[in-house]
C-alpha cells in the first residue's frame, strides 16, 4: 500500500509540474514545449485518476459493500454484525508454512494465531459506547474470555473500526503479539521462551471482509492482521525439533494451503487445512485490504 501511495504522489507531482510548465511556456512564448508537456500530461492524468480510484476502493471496499446492502434494505443501522478481529503468524521454514491443529476439534490445521484480546477497561468502554453483545455462536471459556469477537449494531461499525486502530485502545497491540505464541507454542511444548530468545517480526498486511456468513447466519466483519516472524538459525532448529516431536504441527506448501489440504491424486477429498489459511501466503499480499512494512522486536528471554 505504501508503494502505491508513493507512486500516486509522484504521479500527482509530475502532473502539477507539467501543468505549470504548460502555463509558463505559454506566458513566455516558448515554442513547442507546451505541446510536448500537454501530450505527456494527457498520458499521465488518466493514470493519476485510475490510481486514485484504485486506492480509494482498496481502502473502502468493505464500506462500499456495506453501503450497498443498506441501500438495498438488506440491512439497517440496527442490524447486529458479528465482529471477529484476529491476527495470524506467517512462519516459513524450508520454504513451507508452519501450521497448528485447531483447538476446536475440527481436525484441520491453521496458522498459529488467534483473536485479539481486550482488557477489562476496554470491555466496559465497548459496552458503554458501542453497546456490544456477547458472541453466542462460540462457547465462552477461560481461553476465549475478552476475545475481540462479539456483536455490534451496523450503525456503530465505522466508528468502531476507527476506535480499534487508535493507540489508546486498551487491547493487544501490534507492538507485542507474542501471547498466541505462548499459548500455542511455548506452553505444553518443549520450547521455552528463554530458549527462543528475541522475537523479531514484521506487520505485513490486513484483510477486512464484510458479508453474510451461512455458518453463523448473520452479517460479519472479519479482520485478519498478518505478522511474519523472522527466525534465526537457532529458532528454526527449535521449531524443526518441535515438528518431529509433536504431530500437532505441520509444514504445508503453498499448494497445500491453496487446496485446503485436499489431494485428489491420493484419493483424499477431505479438507485438512482451514479455509482462511491462504491469508498468510506471501503471494496473498496483493489481495489484502492494506499492506504494511512495520518491524517490531519483543524480548522473550525473561518471560515464563
Amino acid at each position: 500500500m505504501k508503494k502505491k501511495i508513493c507512486f500516486f504522489i509522484i504521479l500527482g507531482i509530475a502532473c502539477l509540474g507539467l501543468l505549470a510548465s504548460i502555463i509558463l511556456t505559454e506566458v513566455f512564448s516558448v515554442p513547442g514545449v507546451s505541446s510536448i508537456c500537454g501530450l505527456i500530461l494527457g498520458f499521465l492524468l488518466p493514470c493519476l485518476v485510475n490510481k486514485g480510484i484504485e486506492l480509494k476502493l482498496n481502502k473502502q471496499q468493505w464500506k462500499l459493500y456495506e453501503r450497498r446492502l443498506k441501500k438495498a434494505n438488506a440491512i439497517t443501522g440496527e442490524t447486529p454484525v458479528r465482529i471477529s478481529f484476529a491476527y495470524l503468524f506467517r512462519i516459513i521454514i524450508d520454504g513451507k508454512y508452519l501450521l497448528i491443529q485447531s483447538s476446536r476439534k475440527t481436525g484441520r490445521y491453521q496458522p498459529i494465531g488467534g483473536v485479539y484480546k481486550y482488557y477489562d477497561s476496554e470491555g466496559e468502554y465497548l459496552k458503554n459506547t458501542y453497546h456490544i453483545e456477547p458472541d453466542d455462536k462460540i462457547k465462552t471459556d477461560s481461553t476465549s474470555k475478552n476475545d475481540y469477537r462479539f456483536y455490534v449494531k451496523d450503525k456503530y461499525i465505522k466508528n468502531f473500526v476507527k476506535h480499534f486502530d487508535m493507540e489508546k485502545t486498551n487491547r493487544e497491540k501490534k507492538s507485542d503479539v507474542s501471547r498466541e505464541l505462548f499459548e500455542e507454542v511455548f506452553r505444553g511444548h518443549s520450547i521455552l521462551p528463554k530458549q527462543f530468545g528475541t522475537l523479531n517480526y514484521k506487520y505485513c498486511s490486513r484483510f477486512l471482509d464484510f458479508g453474510y456468513t451461512s455458518i453463523y447466519q448473520c452479517y460479519e466483519l472479519v479482520l485478519a492482521d498478518i505478522y511474519e516472524i523472522k527466525l534465526d538459525d537457532k529458532q528454526e532448529t527449535l521449531l524443526r525439533k518441535l515438528l518431529t516431536q509433536d504431530n500437532e504441527f505441520i509444514l504445508a506448501s503453498k499448494e497445500d494451503i491453496e487446496n485446503e489440504g485436499i489431494n485428489l491424486s491420493d484419493g483424499n477429498n477431505k479438507e485438512t487445512i482451514s479455509n482462511h489459511s491462504w491469508k498468510i501466503l506471501s503471494s496473498s499480499a496483493e489481495k489484502a485490504t492494506f499492506n504494511f512494512d512495520e518491524k517490531y522486536t519483543v524480548e522473550l528471554t525473561n518471560r515464563k
